[in-house]
């Protein structure tokens, strides 16, 4: 089953992190991409966190620097010191997070964009079947 799970909310966009639940067991590619970059990059995250925090207000950053159209109808998130998140459009102002990775080289690898458009379809498939649930605690 797939999940959706508020990160953050604000006056123009909620964000939201999708995974999959099986055998009561969650799995959020957000989360586990959180746990990567704090062990590899703690200096990092809070750029992301702030690039995160202006999108819920104002809205994706145009500037190139922060934020990216890769292909698909995926995006990237971007800090100068290489994080990147991929995330994709929902109606009504959600902006849904999908993986993540930090970056290594001067190429985007494609099995992290492959990864996020899988993630897309998957979404909105459940979506449109009445399958999509909520565990953002009430």
């Amino acid at each position: 089953m797939i999940v959706a799970y508020e990160i953050n909310r604000g006056a123009r966009f909620r964000l939201i992190a999708i995974g999959r639940q099986e055998h009561g067991k969650v799995h959020l590619p957000y989360y586990e991409f959180q746990q990567e970059a704090l062990r590899r990059a703690a200096k990092e995250w809070p750029k992301l966190l702030r690039i995160l925090d202006y999108v819920v207000e104002a809205g994706a950053p145009k500037s190139a620097e922060k934020s990216k159209q890769l292909r698909e109808g995926i995006f990237e998130f971007r800090t100068k010191g290489g994080l990147r998140l991929l995330w994709f459009y929902d109606e009504g102002s959600v902006v849904i997070c999908v993986n993540g990775y930090i970056k290594q080289g001067q190429k985007i690898p494609s099995q992290q964009i492959d990864e996020a458009i899988h993630w897309k379809q998957r979404y909105f498939e459940a979506k449109q079947a009445g399958k999509l649930k909520d565990i953002t605690p009430k």
